[in-house]
Parts: structure tokens; C-alpha cells; sequence
């Protein structure tokens, strides 16, 4: 019951990094055999369009 006081109190989520989170999950998924983690990180930058 604290974390939804808290929400209704402060009206903030993790929302954002919990999507965020989801969508490097999924292109690590369909990325499963790069062996250079740099472009494991370029990729992840390519793809990903912060939330606004």
C-alpha cells in the first residue's frame, strides 16, 4: 500500500527506465552472438529514441 500512497502523493513512476529497460533486453535478444560488445553498444544507441 506505501508504493501507491507514495504515487498518488509524488505522481512519479519508473515507467520510463522500466521501457527503456525492456527495449535493451529485446535488441540483446535478437543481438545473441555479437562478440564485440561495442557495437552491442553502438546498436543499442542506434535503436533507442529516448521517451519524451
Amino acid at each position: 500500500q506505501e508504493p501507491i500512497q507514495h504515487y498518488f502523493s509524488f505522481r512519479v513512476t519508473n515507467a520510463k527506465i522500466e521501457g527503456t529497460h525492456n527495449k535493451v533486453k529485446v535488441i540483446k535478444r535478437r543481438a545473441y552472438g555479437y562478440r564485440n560488445l561495442e557495437r552491442f553498444k553502438i546498436r543499442i544507441r542506434l535503436e533507442y529514441k529516448p521517451a519524451t
